[in-house]
């Protein structure tokens, strides 16, 4: 503090620390904001304006929004110029986002003037620099902004592993200071200082260039799956504590009962931490994940602790023999799975419907009752009674060679991969023919660079079919479910798939189960489709993107492998199919269709990386109409946030929604405590790129003061509150967070 106030050094970097930008979730990337400025502006008297990401391996379209609601005016990085096949165009230029927000956006461009190490990275360039005149001369000879602008900013010291300037550094900079022929200027500042003059030395210049979209990172494809067990449990931990911050605001409100902030407090901080740049994407030393195991653990059991005293105390009084809590902002219809006594074969609703239960034993040997059921009401619980129901219900119509629901017809081959399958209300045929889908893949892993980080564009020049089916038989069957348990053996690996065939829900799901034991083995599931596309949709933080699925230029063939959410789809016009998934990153699309990546093993820096266990669902849906028509990311949601289940005492109170989108585009992802006090924060976004005016969102309360405000929780404006229901307009993607008091 006292270097700073004597203006020796300067605290700028906006975020808890140097995140992961593609993996880490929306509301995650809101938190590294939130708790970041909050320790900057505790710690060192004011927040960050510069988002300081020099070593982070590509950008989310999300991010120019995230930025500016968090009082981030500047975006600096270096990282882009590793590319492997195209040189970024512009150091300095205007980035636009997803929502068409802006943001002033500097990549540094010192390099050597003479690097033989890397001469064929011509524009590669470095955030540690060395303070000498080749590098300022090859920085100006690699800035791209020379017509618009003659300062460039030079990141010096010794970074990685740390060690910051040295004195012969500061020497060399006293006398660069000097013109001399040949040589830039070497003027010290801070950065802060050079952000905004740069803003006044182009604000209305037409040769300021834009970029719109994604800054994507032609090189690290492999960090979108590197670490497996590590993604799953971030994913997992993020959801969890979206749950459980609803849940204890619900209980709060509804039951007086103190909200835990202090505890969400540290557990946000324990994940906003795992999500450093080498942690997330897989590229750390194995301690570092024998250390993160620990922690989530650690997580996992506090979140349930909290999460159970919160739904207690929800549940006090409340009628019912079973509460099903639906998190998300919309009514559901959808498949629960819990606990009830041996007697329960049915369900039945507060309308007196009655719903099939059925007891499905999974692939660890665990039973779980399942029903689908329809009508739970939004962020909130919705009672269930047990029944006997002795009437005889329809079973779901599936075995070994294939299957009948009311929504598809299909078939499987000897290796159980899906050989046909006819989505009923087009009529349409989803295999491409000659193909089969689920066609699970091993292709040999050897990068020429960087073993975690990468994946290289050759890697499939040498693959092996996973087609050694081991053995297949109906696990279970009813009027839920039919589930088919295969077993294939590759190497001296065994993968488990729990094919889940529903009567009532228009998905089919693969529960999986992975005993890996292959260095260098890249593992995907392929899903050849026919429809007819030229793009593909990728789900990402707040929204989503387009990126090609042909290769028409090297920009277009570089992405053969891109980051996504929870989920891809491929549409043609009325017609199209969706890849969702529960905790995986890495897709691929072409003009056949669409692949997921399971796991990615390497030897360096990790000897065991994803060697051992693994567990993941990935699901398809093949879907009439658009994805938008469709609603294929509430299908997402809802394979990612199952309905909770919790006893109730069959008592006399009724239950409510906490909050309820009257749209389906507009997506409530949030609701907490907020951070300074005793209101609570509701968080929406809108997510098909749609325009909407009007939109309204129901609460189970009467606020008496609502505001929107920024991500750092400070007030914009009033929000118009009519009794319970906030009215407002949305912009496509637009993110909006309102205060309640």
């Amino acid at each position: 503090k006292e270097h700073i106030a004597q203006g020796r050094w300067e605290p700028e970097g906006g975020m808890w620390l140097e995140a992961d930008c593609n993996l880490t979730s929306g509301e995650s990337l809101v938190r590294q904001f939130l708790h970041g400025q909050e320790f900057f502006t505790k710690e060192f008297g004011k927040p960050s304006k510069i988002l300081w990401l020099p070593d982070v391996f590509g950008y989310s379209a999300a991010l120019p929004q995230i930025c500016k609601l968090s009082g981030i005016e500047y975006f600096m990085t270096s990282k882009l110029s590793w590319s492997e096949y195209n040189l970024y165009p512009y150091d300095t230029f205007m980035w636009k986002g997803l929502d068409g927000t802006e943001i002033l956006t500097h990549f540094t461009p010192t390099r050597e003037m003479y690097d033989d190490e890397h001469a064929n990275l011509s524009h590669f360039t470095t955030y540690n620099a060395m303070v000498k005149p080749s590098q300022y001369q090859g920085g100006w000879k690699r800035f791209q902004q020379k017509a618009l602008d003659d300062h460039f900013l030079v990141s010096y010291g010794y970074g990685d592993g740390g060690g910051g300037p040295t004195d012969w550094m500061l020497e060399n900079g006293r006398r660069m200071h000097t013109p001399m022929p040949g040589t830039p200027v070497f003027r010290q500042e801070f950065a802060l200082d050079f952000f905004r003059k740069l803003a006044r030395r182009v604000e209305g210049d037409p040769k300021l260039p834009k970029w719109s979209g994604e800054l994507y990172l032609e090189y690290h494809r492999g960090t979108y799956t590197a670490m497996a067990k590590n993604k799953r449990n971030n994913r997992k931990a993020e959801l969890a504590l979206r749950d459980l911050e609803l849940l204890s605001g619900m209980a709060y409100i509804e039951r007086g009962l103190p909200y835990p902030a202090e505890e969400l407090h540290a557990l946000w901080q324990d994940v906003l931490t795992l999500q450093f740049h080498d942690i997330l994407p897989g590229s750390s030393i194995e301690k570092v994940y024998q250390d993160s195991d620990e922690m989530y653990a650690r997580m996992a059991k506090e979140i349930s602790r909290l999460t159970q005293r919160a739904t207690n105390a929800l549940g006090d009084g409340a009628k019912g023999d079973i509460l099903f809590y639906n998190t998300l902002g919309f009514e559901r219809d959808d498949v629960v799975r819990f606990d009830a006594p041996e007697y329960v074969r049915a369900l039945r609703d507060e309308n007196g419907e009655i719903y099939p239960v059925q007891r499905v034993t999974n692939s660890d040997g665990v039973e779980k009752c399942c029903a689908f059921v329809c009508g739970l009401r939004p962020m909130g619980a919705t009672p269930f009674w047990f029944e006997e129901a002795e009437q005889e219900f329809e079973w779901v119509d599936a075995d070994e060679t294939g299957f009948d629901t009311p929504f598809f017809t299909g078939a499987f081959d000897e290796n159980m991969r899906i050989s046909s399958l006819v989505e009923k209300i087009s009529g349409r045929q989803l295999v491409r023919a000659g193909e089969t889908l689920n066609r699970l893949v091993c292709y040999e892993n050897r990068p020429h660079g960087y073993d975690a980080w990468d994946v290289n564009i050759y890697y499939n020049l040498r693959h092996w079919e996973v087609n050694r089916l081991v053995s297949c038989h109906l696990a279970a069957n009813g009027p839920v479910c039919a589930v088919l348990r295969c077993k294939y053996a590759y190497g001296d690996s065994e993968i488990v798939q729990d094919i889940y065939i529903y009567q009532d829900l228009e998905r089919i799901d693969f529960d999986t189960k992975v005993d890996w034991h292959e260095d260098h083995g890249l593992l995907k599931a392929h899903f050849p489709v026919d429809v007819f596309q030229n793009e593909a949709t990728y789900d990402v933080q707040f929204g989503n993107v387009k990126r090609p699925t042909h290769r028409n230029t090297s920009w277009d063939a570089a992405r053969f492998e891109t980051c996504a959410h929870k989920w891809a789809d491929v549409s043609e016009d009325g017609f199209g199919f969706a890849l969702l998934n529960d905790c995986k990153y890495g897709y691929s699309a072409d003009e056949t269709g669409l692949s997921l990546t399971l796991l990615k093993s390497s030897t360096h820096p990790n000897p065991n990386a994803d060697i051992g266990e693994h567990r993941f669902t990935y699901s398809i849906m093949p879907h009439d109409g658009s994805w938008r028509e469709s609603n294929v990311p509430e299908m997402a949601y809802r394979l990612n946030v199952p309905v909770l289940a919790c006893k109730a005492n069959d008592g006399t109170e009724e239950t409510q929604s906490f909050a309820c989108s009257d749209q389906p585009n507009i997506v409530i992802e949030t609701v907490k405590q907020q951070l300074d006090g005793d209101g609570i924060i509701l968080r929406a976004y809108e997510c098909f790129g749609r325009r909407v005016s009007g939109a309204h969102i129901r609460l189970g309360y009467a606020p008496e003061q609502a505001e929107i405000v920024n991500l750092l929780e400070q007030p914009l404006e009033e929000a118009q509150l009519n009794g319970q229901e906030l009215v407002f307009d949305m912009r496509p993607y637009e993110i909006k967070t309102f205060l309640l008091r």
